[in-house]
């Protein structure tokens, strides 16, 4: 029986990823509000508009992280129009650990409702390439040929890492949310083909708190207790995710 638990403590030791075994922690966080500026995002049936909703949650989310110790700086902090690429040129020049770009979903069908946080890669459902074209705003055809692209790009060591950063911040979301507002649907964490995520040299997922289009879903993002509790989901899944990469720093945290 014991030699048994050897090999099997030896096998989950090749999994582990890089980070984890050097004992590296996150340091220093970059906030991405999405859209912003001349770019509204998307808009919700009553006017509320996503740029709007993404730069209150930012603000939201950033004092609880510089309260445990986190250095944090957002890609913009008023309603300003940036270009994706220099958002991730930002996180990457101040050598930021964490890339956390935020977002609200929409669809062409206004009863879809959800949360669903993105990790970078070539989209696998119909929905996750919508989605991508919108943040994008390009076509199916650019988006195909962006895809060609990513083929590659998408084998990184950042790759498993941001998975993992995925899905500790939609677990913690479900989990936050449902327990204060019920029926808020688990779109699960996927692939798709963001600018935005492109070129990041850390960790990177983008995070679809909820559909605009929806109008519960917008009458919920227009709540100042849902939007709290959206920071405070992110937070916790930021920092379950730092805890397994720096056990040492749980304490702390």
């Amino acid at each position: 029986r014991v030699r048994r638990g050897i090999r099997k403590e030896k096998k989950a030791d090749q999994s582990v990823t890089l980070a984890r075994q050097l004992g590296l922690g996150v340091r220093k966080i970059v906030i991405d509000p999405g859209h912003g500026g001349k770019d509204p995002g998307a808009i919700g049936p009553r006017g509320l508009k996503e740029k709007e909703v993404t730069l209150d949650l930012a603000r939201r989310l950033k004092p609880l992280l510089e309260r445990q110790g986190y250095e944090v700086l957002m890609t913009r902090n008023s309603d300003v129009f940036i270009p994706l690429h220099e958002r991730t040129a930002f996180a990457n020049q101040n050598r930021a650990d964490l890339f956390i770009s935020i977002h609200t979903n929409a669809s062409r069908n206004s009863k879809v409702r959800g949360i669903e946080t993105y990790f970078l890669g070539v989209a696998k459902s119909r929905e996750a390439s919508e989605t991508a074209m919108l943040e994008n705003a390009i076509s199916q055809q650019a988006l195909s040929d962006l895809e060609k692209i990513l083929f590659d790009l998408t084998r990184t060591s950042n790759l498993k890492q941001s998975s993992d950063l995925a899905e500790s911040i939609q677990q913690n979301l479900v989990w936050g949310l449902n327990d204060s507002f019920r029926g808020v649907p688990d779109l699960g964490v996927k692939q798709a083909s963001f600018y935005v995520l492109i070129g990041a040299q850390m960790p990177a997922v983008l995070v679809e708190t909820s559909f605009i289009s929806n109008p519960t879903g917008e009458g919920l993002l227009s709540r100042e207790d849902y939007r709290d509790q959206l920071a405070q989901s992110i937070f916790r899944g930021i920092l379950s995710y730092a805890a397994a990469l720096s056990p040492a720093r749980t304490g702390k945290l």
